[in-house]
This record gives structure tokens, sequence and C-alpha cells, in this order.
């Protein structure tokens, strides 16, 4: 994980969120099979299965930037319990899965710049009317434009008509939102909790999402996939975004497993606003840091190295100032 070996000099790494609870689909079980719809960090829709209790696990890329759709991957897993399993087939990487309904996993293909492995994040019971998930949400997203990719953090709303608005480094439930970029255009119903996200009149991705009652946050997720090569244009990659609301730190309290942009992995332990570091990349690490919470506004956490976000129901996001995006879940 890039941004833990850069805690071995700055202790930059930012966690959040909390336990929570989601609608429509029960938690997965020794005998339950689990489907999500998911994104991957280059662009790619995927559906994803995992079944606890085969142990075993199944993917397709149902659309695809880079020639995939309809390509496949499955496997055998091993439980390396917190709803945690590795995964055959992709060597050095994790599946969690939390009873709410959010996965976190990987898939393997050759994505323009050969083979390599690409963390997913995805939800069980996406909804499936957009009066559920109105609302104003913290963001971060990843995108990658003619070979270079990089992460933002900032805001979207939504709105029960069919709209929706985000802005780049700004907040826009502010009297005058400060946006580096912005946009606005209509999610359009595809069926099955997914719903296409134009910008103006251009089609930039996929979007679907969860309703979490019990921490009273929302759950946006879309695949990029604007066509746009020149500004303005979000690239193709990923997009998630929480319900901005203050941070619990009760809920905040906890282990935590994360995955870079690069693969690379690790956990941490939370207390308030410390941060304790257990593993890196499977071996045992030892570091501390601290973070500021309620900046650069509600519901985001920061420090000098980059912007997170903080999700009730045990989501963990996280954009560096040098381009590097992580994703991460809570298990504990």
């Amino acid at each position: 994980m890039k941004l833990l070996s850069v805690v071995l000099s700055s202790l930059a790494l930012v966690a959040c969120g909390g336990g929570g609870g989601g609608t429509g689909t029960p938690p997965p079980t020794a005998s339950t099979a689990v489907t999500y719809t998911a994104a991957a960090l280059p662009g790619e829709l995927v559906t994803y299965t995992v079944d606890p209790g085969a142990l075993t696990y199944s993917y397709t890329i149902t659309e695809s930037q880079y020639g995939l759709t309809g390509q496949t991957g499955s496997g055998t897993l091993t439980s390396l319990g917190n709803n945690g399993y590795s995964l055959s087939g992709i060597p050095s990487s994790l599946i969690k899965v939390l009873p709410n309904g959010l996965l976190l996993g990987a898939i393997r293909h050759n994505f323009g710049t050969g083979v390599k492995t690409v963390p997913v994040m995805g939800i069980s019971n996406p909804v499936t009317s957009l009066a559920g998930v109105a609302g104003t949400y913290n963001s971060i997203s990843y995108g990658c434009i003619a070979g270079g990719c990089g992460s933002v953090y900032g805001t979207l709303q939504i709105n029960s008509a069919g709209s929706w608005t985000y802005c780049s480094t700004g907040n826009l439930s502010a009297v005058t939102p400060s946006c580096t970029a912005t946009g606005t255009g209509n999610l359009t119903a595809l069926g099955n909790g997914k719903f296409a996200a134009y910008d103006g009149g251009t089609l930039v991705g996929t979007a679907f999402a969860m309703v979490s009652p019990v921490s009273g946050q929302n759950l946006v997720i879309v695949d990029l996939k604007d066509p746009r090569t020149s500004a303005p244009t979000l690239g193709k990659g990923i997009v998630v975004a929480s319900s901005q609301v203050a941070v619990n730190t009760a809920q905040t309290n906890g282990s935590w497993f994360a995955v870079g942009s690069d693969l690379s992995f690790g956990t941490f332990n939370t207390s308030g606003g410390n941060l304790s570091y257990t593993s890196f990349n499977g071996a045992p690490y030892t570091a501390t840091s601290s973070v500021t919470f309620e900046s650069p506004w509600t519901g985001m956490a920061s420090n000098a190295n980059g912007k997170a976000i903080l999700a009730g129901y045990g989501m963990y996001l996280y954009a560096a100032n040098n381009g590097y995006m992580e994703l991460g879940v809570k298990y504990n």
C-alpha cells in the first residue's frame, strides 16, 4: 500500500467509519451466496458473487472500457476470520464482506497496460428509487485520462427528480462552493438498481446506491467511463460517496482493512482521532498517527497528506495529495 509506505516517514493514513446496517439482503451466512453490483478501480462494472458456505467466488465484467465485457473469473476462498478471505487465482489479494451488504474485493485482467489486479467495491442491495438516496454526499473519486490517474475529494448532490451535481475539492452545502471542477446531469434508471449517469449530454458512468438506515448514511458508487479526453472529463475509474453527516467517534473506533490503488494492503485500529497500524502487506507493522475530524467540512477527516470520508456503515475512503487512493472497510 503506497500510503502505508508513505506512513513510514509521514504517518499519513486517515481512517473512518463505523458499524451500521443495510436493507434488502440478509447478511452472508455459512450457507448463503451473495451477489454484489460492483465497480472496479479502472472503470469496469462487475457482478461479484461470494459463497461463504462453499468457499468460492466468481465474477463477470458486465461493462468494460478495455474490451473485457463478458470476461469472468472464479476460484476458491480461504477464510481468514473477521469476514475476510484470501482468493485463489488472484495472489496477494483479499475479500472483505460486511453483514450490511458492502464488499471490498479484487479482479485480475489486462486493462491495457498488462495483466494486473485491481480492487473493486460493491453492494448487494442497490436501491431502485432515487427518492431513497436524494441528498448531499462527500465523495472521493479516482480517474484515469490519457495514461495518467489521480484521486480527488469533493461533494455531489442527488435529487429525487433524477439529477445530480458534482463539485471537485468543494462543498456543495456551502453558500458559495469553491469547486475546481463541477458538472450537472441526469441519472436515468437502467433497472436492477443501476442508473446511467450523464454530465450534460455525455454518458459518464453507471451509478448504484445503498441505504443504511441504522447509521443514517447512504452510499453511492459511480463506475466512471467518461469518453471525453480533455476538460471537462471525469476519466475512467470510480466515484464513491457517503451522505454528508457529522462524525460519530463511537462509530469510527475499531479495526480496519484498507487496500490502495497499487493493491498493497494494511490494517489499523482507531480510537477517536488516533490511529495505530497493525500490519502492512500481511506482515506486522507498528506506527501511530492522528487526524482532524470535520475538516475541511462536515463528515470529512484530514491531515497534511490527504482527505478521507467517514461512513457510519463501515466504509473508508482516502485521497492522497499525490493522487493515490485507498478503499477500506471496518471489520471489528
